[in-house]
Formats: C-alpha cells, sequence, structure tokens
C-alpha cells in the first residue's frame, strides 16, 4: 500500500493498493483508523465505489483494467497528528492479506512569496524576491526552480517560520521568467510560483519635502537609475495650488538633474515635477516625480503660507510674480504619500506606478 508519510490539513491525499494476482471478487477495501472508509471494486469495466452501483470519477477513484491495483483519494478533515490507513483483500489460496501505512499531518501554512518591490521590477535595479512558511514540529526545506536562471538563495528559520530569499538585478532577460517557490518534507511538496515582469522605466530619486528659508540659495536634485543606455531630463515644472506657474531648465550631470533656486523665497513654493526619460530599444519610457518647497522664517511661517498669488509668466525661467488676487487660494495639503509615487508613461501612453510594495 502506498500514502505519503507527510500530509497538510484539508490535503487530498492519495492511497494506492497493489497486488501481484487479482483478488477474490475484484475487490479492496480500505480502512482509516481501523474503521471501514470504503471499497472499490472492477466490475463490468467499472470502477464501484463502496455498496452502490455509482462508478467512481476518475480524479477520485480508479481500478485498473486488470485489477491489480486500485486507488482512492482521501481528504484529511481532522485534527489528528496521524492518520493510519489499511488495505484489506482476500485471495482464494491463502485468505485475507492487508497491508498498512501511517501519514503524519502537519500544520503548515503557505510557501508565500513576495517583493521587496513593487512590479514590475524596474531593470538595474536590485530586487529580493522572499519565500516563507509557516509550520511546527518538522524541519521542511525551501527550494527554488527559475528555469535557467541561476540564483544563489539565503535560508534561515525560526521555531516556526522558514524563509528563503533571492536577491538579483532584473534585465530585459529577466521578463515573464516563472519562479517557483517549494516546501519540502520528505515526499511532501507544497507550491507557490510569481512570474517576474520587467520594465525599462528609469527609477527617480528625490527627496519629497524641501525647507529653505528666505534668503539661502537652494539646490533640488533629481537622480535616476536603471539598465539606462540612452536617457535624459526634460523640464522641471512648477506647480502652484494646481496650476502651472512655469517650467525651468535644471543643470543635468551624469544621471542627475539639479534645480537651483537662488535666494529661495515665497515666489518659489510649491510643488516641483521631475521629470525623465529612457530610451531601450527603441522603446521610450518617460517617468515623473514630484517634490514640495517651503519656506521658514518670521515672514513665510507656515502660518502665514495663506497662498496669495494673482498672476505668473509660464515662460520659461522667468520669475514669477505674486499679488493680492480677487479670489484667494490657498496651498493645499499633499495627499499624504502621494509623492512617494512615480507615474510611469510608456511610448504608448499606458500608466504604472514605478514605486515598491508587497507582492500578494
Amino acid at each position: 500500500m502506498y500514502a505519503p508519510r507527510y500530509a497538510s490539513k484539508n490535503q487530498s491525499i492519495l492511497l494506492n493498493c497493489t497486488t501481484s494476482k487479482a483478488p477474490i471478487g475484484d475487490y479492496a477495501e480500505f480502512l482509516v483508523n481501523g474503521e471501514t472508509y470504503t471499497s472499490l471494486q472492477k466490475h463490468n469495466s467499472h470502477c464501484i465505489v463502496g455498496n452502490t452501483e455509482i462508478n467512481c470519477e476518475r480524479d477520485v477513484c480508479r481500478c485498473s483494467y486488470n485489477s491489480l491495483w486500485y486507488s482512492l483519494r482521501y481528504n484529511s478533515y481532522t485534527n489528528k497528528q496521524e492518520i493510519k490507513f489499511k488495505c484489506v483483500m482476500k485471495y482464494w489460496d491463502v485468505g485475507k492479506q492487508f497491508d498498512d501505512i501511517r501519514t503524519t499531518i502537519i500544520d503548515i501554512k503557505g510557501p508565500f512569496l513576495s517583493s521587496n518591490k513593487k512590479f514590475p521590477l524596474v531593470a538595474g535595479i536590485e530586487a529580493e524576491i522572499r519565500c516563507n512558511a509557516f509550520v511546527t514540529d518538522v524541519q521542511i526545506q525551501i527550494v527554488w526552480d527559475c528555469g535557467n536562471t541561476s540564483i544563489n538563495h539565503h535560508s534561515y528559520h525560526t521555531n516556526t517560520e522558514y524563509i528563503s530569499t533571492f536577491t538579483f538585478v532584473p534585465s530585459s532577460i529577466s521578463n515573464e521568467i516563472n519562479c517557483k517557490c517549494m516546501v519540502k518534507i520528505d515526499d511532501f511538496v507544497s507550491t507557490t510560483n510569481i512570474t517576474l515582469t520587467v520594465t525599462h522605466s528609469p527609477f527617480m530619486k528625490l527627496s519629497r519635502r524641501i525647507v529653505c528659508n528666505s534668503t539661502a540659495t537652494t539646490v533640488i536634485s533629481c537622480e535616476i537609475f536603471g539598465e539606462l543606455s540612452k536617457y535624459g531630463f526634460r523640464q522641471w515644472i512648477h506647480l502652484f495650488n494646481g496650476e502651472k506657474i512655469r517650467e525651468l531648465n535644471g543643470t543635468v550631470v551624469g544621471n542627475a538633474s539639479f534645480l537651483v533656486l537662488n535666494s529661495c523665497g515665497y515666489q518659489d513654493i510649491g510643488t516641483y515635477i521631475c521629470r525623465a526619460w529612457s530610451d531601450h530599444k527603441g522603446d521610450v519610457f518617460f517617468a515623473n516625480r514630484t517634490t514640495r518647497v517651503e519656506v521658514v522664517g518670521s515672514y513665510f511661517s507656515t502660518a502665514n503660507i495663506a497662498a496669495i498669488y494673482h498672476a505668473a509668466p509660464v515662460t520659461e525661467n522667468q520669475i514669477p510674480i505674486y499679488d493680492i488676487p480677487g479670489n484667494q487660494y490657498e496651498e493645499r495639503e499633499d495627499i499624504e504619500g502621494a509623492s512617494e509615487y512615480l507615474e510611469v508613461v510608456s511610448s504608448s501612453c499606458s500608466e504604472n506606478d514605478d514605486q515598491y510594495e508587497e507582492v500578494q
């Protein structure tokens, strides 16, 4: 008789009872923990389950054409830590014969897969994939299978949690690779998988909030990273209360654009958008990220930012002119976390998000 040595709670367990010669009546009885569970009988090319005329379904039970094996699926809805299975057959020459086997029921949750970066992964930016499972009373092994991709993983565990991680730098060859995480205990295997998706959009780094005083020169820096063959920056955009004030040229050095605000003052308050692009084999990707400039000081304290302006030129790099308008505007509060998100637009104008979070 065959049954797995280990199984999880509520798992469908495959039982298989074999013989070297056909039993009397082509009949096999299955017992669970000493009590009859059901029986299988080959009859007129059918496999009859129990004392019925019902032919069992192929994925639930089967009888071989020559009556030499009988298989059955048993659902382990039990809180017991061990189940004893027995198969009984009768023969004309030796009478009743049986074989039994024990299956240990393990309390396991998982495996679960997650990433420290949100999908799609950014080409050229290191990412970590994590697989974990919770189990008690037994030791498990976590095994990775990512096709032909070679990975170096690190595994560790606590009393109840087993964890395995691997880090890699995504590239175009990583796209659409299916990675499997397998938890193994002897003949017990539980699997989950994830498909890696990779984008060549640039990843941007920009402080979400800049505070200056009314006299000092302030520099805002915006950096891009990734698998960049061709890339660049567009003009910065200055917004106030959601309205465009001006477009500004940054000073580009390597993979960074620097925006200099001389004698940073009230006219510089507002939201600034850094815009970048990258070209991967003719596919152009655009990325934006925002920051907010605030001014401190007795006159420019937070309490006095009841932001008042009338008009300001949109012409490149001209100093905006603020005045008291007929209808006053107040600087709106930032939506919490909004400036942490990077909007990515491909050449087909689809949009997605390039910040990182767990994958469920």
